[in-house]
């Protein structure tokens, strides 16, 4: 019988996909913050006959660094990401902390799309009436093909949000979190999925940062993660993508290094003074998880003692009702106040941590069973009326 595949954990196979040169000892030592991924469960995006089994092989360094039109190259002249509301935006999140994020994350401007797009070139996009529970819906691609006619001249990248689902109907896509295309440079993507479970304000910023600056660093061809947990995981559902930590791992991280070597913009990317940023806005979006776990982060690349903990979702951001779909395995270690955590032997937790995450792994295929069946009867009524 075959073995079942899951992602790759030895040291050997990710220093392999890192690579070796002067960035990589700084980079190597925030394996120590990196949670290994999980084997993959039935509906989750890596499991067998999912989309994402395509990733399942990876994309290391030398990968990325391969000649061709597979990503976006900053430079002098460009190197702004413009981001910009498509649609109704009744219930987004402040465009400011997104610009701030983006900023933060990727070390390059982050500004407002100047002018607003035209109301006729919204109201010509394409749409599927057929919806998949949450109303009509813009296709993505379409949207990807308008934002590039918009782009300024310094635009590396414009990006696109609204509280409108998407789809991607000629591809089978019922809904999408988001998608980036590199022909254009443009991306897009949807926060309306984001709120059905009554999240608090930081926990719905949080969900939105996400998969922005995930769909952002597709466009700079950034792949799907399987080397550790990564904001570059890719997600079949709320729960698969709400495991997320809000930290790229080192592989992606020294890609990221890479692009900035490449374009030339200056100073080259500090790693730490990248951290410090992302740091101070998770404090100031009351993530404190998040951001108890960039300080890990930045203790791992100063040398200094970094305490061994499981990355964080998030849990800290949740309601009080508890909503929110999280690894409780994660949340097991959670250190909310900064202070010493109690010491577990490691049998017990990983023990309980197990057993939790099989738990969740069975309300994810409640999810995603509810949610098929959901478009299915949507698609049905249609039919009927």
């Amino acid at each position: 019988m075959p073995t079942a595949w899951k992602p790759p954990r030895d040291d050997e196979t990710r220093n392999r996909a890192l690579g070796a040169d002067e960035d990589t000892a700084a980079l190597s030592r925030c394996w120590a913050c990196a949670e290994p991924l999980p084997r993959p469960r039935p509906f989750d995006w890596l499991a067998k006959g999912q989309p994402g089994e395509r990733d399942r092989g990876g994309q290391s360094v030398q990968q990325f660094l391969r000649p061709g039109p597979h990503r976006l190259y900053p430079s002098k002249r460009q190197n702004i990401i413009y981001l910009t509301p498509v649609g109704g935006m009744q219930g987004s999140p402040p465009t400011d902390r997104l610009l701030a994020v983006l900023e933060a994350f990727f070390g390059m401007p982050a500004r407002l799309l100047p002018i607003a797009l035209p109301s006729k070139a919204v109201d010509a996009l394409e749409r599927s009436a057929d919806g998949a529970g949450y109303g009509t819906q813009f296709e993505a691609p379409s949207v990807n093909r308008m934002l590039q006619q918009h782009k300024p001249r310094d635009g590396i990248a414009i990006v696109g949000f609204t509280m409108d689902d998407l789809c991607d109907s000629a591809k089978g896509f019922g809904f999408l979190f988001g998608q980036a295309n590199l022909d254009c440079g443009a991306a897009t993507f949807s926060f309306a999925r984001y709120s059905d479970d009554g999240p608090s304000a930081a926990l719905f910023l949080r969900r939105c940062a996400l998969v922005l600056c995930h769909e952002v660093a597709h466009l700079f061809g950034i792949k799907h993660c399987i080397w550790a947990k990564c904001v570059m995981n890719g997600s079949n559902h709320l729960a698969e993508s709400e495991d997320r930590p809000f930290a790229l791992c080192p592989i992606d991280l020294k890609k990221l290094v890479a692009i900035h070597k490449e374009a030339r913009l200056g100073e080259p990317l500090c790693i730490i003074a990248r951290e410090e940023n992302i740091c101070r806005w998770l404090d100031g979006n009351d993530l404190a998880d998040d951001a108890a776990h960039s300080r890990q982060l930045l203790a791992a690349m100063r040398c200094q003692a970094v305490e061994k903990s499981l990355a964080p979702t998030a849990a800290a951001a949740a309601p009080a009702s508890g909503k929110a779909h999280v690894s409780l395995a994660s949340t097991l270690q959670v250190n909310p106040r900064g202070v010493e955590p109690t010491r577990v032997p490691s049998d017990s937790i990983n023990s309980i941590a197990s057993s939790l995450e099989d738990t969740w792994a069975m309300f994810a295929r409640f999810d995603a069973a509810g949610v098929r069946l959901q478009e299915t009867g949507m698609s049905m009524l249609a039919r009927v009326i």
